[in-house]
């Protein structure tokens, strides 16, 4: 029996997931959980008749690397995250890597954020399209 699919994401490396975490560390309080660990692009299975442009491209692009521009950082007071541009899609509305959320936060509560600034410096990472078995 094979185990079914949790997410969809771009999968950062150990690299980038420390890369980000020396450049926003100072803005997490010390109760938060950290996660730093991807950008979602579909959450849940991927059905045989499921026959949509993002699942194609899933299917397509598995295994491959794409490029993510951090554009910038938000918070709210149950979740931070940063803002990416990459050309690789996502069925939330802001493709997002979750840094860290609070005691009572979930890592949902990024695409909630209202309140981003603009990064200044160029930061570039890459992530991996990997499909998260439960």
């Amino acid at each position: 029996m094979s185990r079914k699919i949790l997410y969809t994401c771009l999968l950062l490396s150990n690299e980038d997931q420390r890369y980000i975490m020396e450049c926003f560390d100072s803005f997490i309080p010390k109760d938060w959980k950290i996660y730093c660990h991807h950008m979602t692009i579909r959450f849940g299975d991927i059905k045989e008749t499921d026959d949509d442009d993002l699942v194609r491209f899933i299917k397509e692009n598995e295994g491959k690397e794409f490029n993510m521009k951090l554009i910038s950082f938000g918070e709210s007071d149950k979740a931070m995250a940063v803002k990416v541009e990459t050309d690789c899609p996502s069925k939330n509305e802001i493709k997002h890597i979750t840094i860290a959320v609070s005691q009572n936060g979930k890592p949902y509560d990024s695409n909630k954020i209202i309140n981003w600034r603009k990064i200044n410096k160029e930061i570039l990472i890459k992530g991996t399209l990997t499909n998260i078995l439960q």
